[in-house]
């Protein structure tokens, strides 16, 4: 029959499951991220960036919320993860940097993993991660030793 599609030749995949990434926005602990990197659509989750570019390593390191342990994991299961960039061009390392909160040990584990990740600069400001990690501990450090007298400046 003219103009009928082969319903069976065409195969459209299924959608993706955002569990591990909302897991890694959320912070939930290891134990949950494993069990949900154990799942069979693991591998295709992991890989699988959302609407702002994001993989499961990115929303790890961007909150500050998830352990060194989870981050690692996500880097276990997908090693690869280190050298994409969000639609921003935001390596895990540059949202690592950003979060103020987050431990010197992660960024270090994230620079020893992929160490080109330092030179790499995100599209909408230019700044490396390390230009993002100067600027946001200083001012953090800036407005903890001054206060409320700090308000006002530029």
């Amino acid at each position: 029959m003219l103009g009928c599609a082969n319903n069976d030749a065409v195969h459209d995949p299924a959608p993706p499951d955002w569990s591990l990434h909302n897991a890694c926005k959320e912070g939930k602990p290891l134990a949950v991220i494993k069990g949900l990197l154990e799942k069979s659509t693991a591998a295709k989750d992991v890989q699988t960036p959302d609407q702002d570019g994001y993989l499961p390593l990115h929303h790890a390191c961007k909150q500050g919320k998830c352990s060194f342990e989870v981050i690692k994991a996500l880097v276990k299961e997908h090693p690869e993860s280190l050298k994409v960039g969000t639609l921003d061009g935001k390596l895990p390392l540059h949202l690592a940097c950003i979060d103020r909160n987050q431990p010197f040990e992660v960024i270090e584990y994230l620079i020893d993993a992929y160490p080109e990740g330092l030179r790499m600069k995100e599209k909408s400001s230019g700044k490396s991660p390390f230009g993002w990690d100067l600027m946001w501990r200083t001012l953090y450090k800036f407005y903890h030793l001054f206060g409320e007298r700090a308000k006002g400046f530029s």
